[in-house]
Order: C-alpha cells, then structure tokens, then sequence
C-alpha cells in the first residue's frame, strides 16, 4: 500500500522529467538531473496567504558543493495527474534561493503575485554548478491563496442588554466589509453575513461575546491558537445551526460556513468594554467555492525519485 501511495503521489513529477530538452532553461529538465550527489528536498509543505503563498521544505542535502533551491510552479493541480497526462502546461521556476551547506533544517519562501481563488501547483530542487545540476525535484503540493483582513472590530447591536450602533455590528465576508445589521428575516444574496449580536455586561472582566450564526451557514469554535495560521482545515460537520449564536472568546479561532459552501475562519485578538462592548477580529476567506483548505497540509517525506 505505501509503495502504491508513493508512486501514485510522484506521477507528475516523474512525467516532467520527459519535457523536450528545448524547453526554456526555466523548465524542469531531465539532462541537469544529478543523480549521484544531490539529494532532493524534504516535506514540502505550504501556509495559504492573501495573494501568497509561504512555502516549507526540509533540509536534505549537505554537499559542499550545493548552491541553493530553486521553485517551479504551474497553474491548477498537478499533484493526481497520471505519467501519460498532457504535459502543455509545465512546471516553470519562478524563484531561486541561495544556500551553501550546511544549511537551516528548515527553508522557506514565499511566493507572492498570485491570484487569490486560483489553485496552484510547486515543487522544489537543489542545484549546484550555478545551476547547471539539480536534484530530482520534492513532492509537489497545491494551494489556493485567498483574501485575509486584520484588526476589523465590530460595535455590539442594540440588545436588551446594551445599545450598540447596528450599522457596525456586521460584517460581510464576501466583500470584506463591516455592514449594518440585516433586519429580520434578511437573508444576504450570498448568505455571508456575520453579526455581533448581544453580551452579558453582568460577567465583568469574564465578558463574553455573541456572534450570530450565519445566513445559510454557521460557526464553530476550533479552541485557542496562537495565531490565524494555526488553523489548516474547515471542519466538515458540527456548525451552529443557521441563526443561532455561538460565545466567543479572546485567542479562539472560529471556522466559518456561508450559505454557498465557501469556508473561512476569524480569530478573536480583543473583547472591548462599556458602552460598545466591540469585539476585534482578524479573518480569512476561501473564494473558492467549496474548498475547505485554509492551508496546505505537510505532506510528510515523499521524494521525487522514479
């Protein structure tokens, strides 16, 4: 099974390797492969960003005679192709990180310019004699940046419990915007309206907030984190139901489902006092319609080697 898995996870790689030795220097090719010396990179692995993407790799090679990494990206999903897929889109180097040995256990880069909503495909190598040689290439991953935004804070609605300004207490996560309030029985066109709806004022310094499930979707509290990125994964199942609320508090990250099956997440940095009782939050949003990845996932140690 695992050797079934391995290959199955290396297939657009290997069929890479195949390209016309006239492809642009910039184009994976077989003849620069060294098959002696450099060591391919390691768990490959990505964090999603607005317009970004930050990818990780392990250290693997410790020659003397290493030079750096070089990234090749391509456009869509290029981890599941089979060794006979159509090759007219290939995997191109889009950056080129100098590192002699011995180098950090861990590497990274981002990659920024991309276009949010859109998945794309990268992979990694060694090279050394300026480039002339690089190893077989790491496992290839995919990712999907999406929109983020900090510090939005929302008032309180007015409640029996406080009066707050309805025109601040929402916020649209398709348009990423703070929106009034919708009025009863409004359902949003895109069903992504979150609300910060009420408050207990009696728990003084142990004050929770409230946020309304959303039009169509809900909410569901994944615990504290250090920070946005340390939730990788929307959950499929356990949500509020639709309309309902759900306590919030300080450092939780909540996963997000809208009406329209996008998922997103926030993270709760402040709970504010009298007389607004505002909550401030930061927050991320997948356009892609069903995709519940907030990051790509470690892919573990998988090599690029046939």
């Amino acid at each position: 099974m695992y050797k079934a898995i391995f290959i199955f996870a290396l297939l657009p790689v290997i069929g890479l390797m195949f390209l016309s030795c006239d492809e642009a220097a910039s184009v994976l090719n077989p003849e620069t492969i060294d098959k002696t010396k450099l060591v391919p990179p390691l768990g490959l692995h990505s964090v999603t960003g607005n317009q970004n993407i930050s990818l990780f790799w392990y250290t693997s090679n410790y020659e003397d005679d290493l030079d750096g990494y070089f990234v090749y990206r391509a456009t869509g999903d290029y981890t599941n192709q089979s060794s006979d897929s159509s090759l007219s889109i290939a995997f191109t180097r889009v950056d080129s990180i100098p590192a002699t040995a011995p180098v950090d256990a861990v590497m990274s880069r981002m990659i920024t310019g991309l276009t949010n909503g859109t998945t794309y495909s990268f992979a990694i190598v060694a090279f050394a004699d300026e480039g002339k040689k690089i190893s077989y290439p790491s496992n290839v991953i995919k990712d999907t940046p999406r929109p983020d935004i900090n510090s939005i804070s929302l008032k309180s609605a007015s409640t029996g419990q406080v009066t707050g300004d309805d025109t601040q207490a929402g916020f649209d996560f398709n348009t990423f915007t703070v929106v009034e309030v919708p009025a009863a029985g409004y359902t949003s066109a895109n069903g992504a309206d979150i609300i910060n709806e009420a408050f207990d004022p009696g728990r003084g310094a142990n004050i929770r907030a409230w946020l309304a499930g959303m039009n169509g979707g809900g909410l569901q509290d994944l615990g504290y984190m250090a920070d946005l990125d340390g939730a990788d994964v929307a959950p499929p199942q356990g949500y509020s139901a639709e309309g309902s609320s759900i306590a919030v508090l300080a450092g939780h990250v909540y996963a997000v489902k809208t009406g329209d099956n996008h998922y997103g997440k926030l993270i709760i940095t402040n709970i504010g006092g009298a007389p607004d009782y505002p909550i401030r939050f930061n927050a991320a949003f997948q356009t892609q319609q069903g995709n519940p990845n907030y990051k790509a996932q470690e892919t573990g140690f998988s090599l690029g080697i046939h």
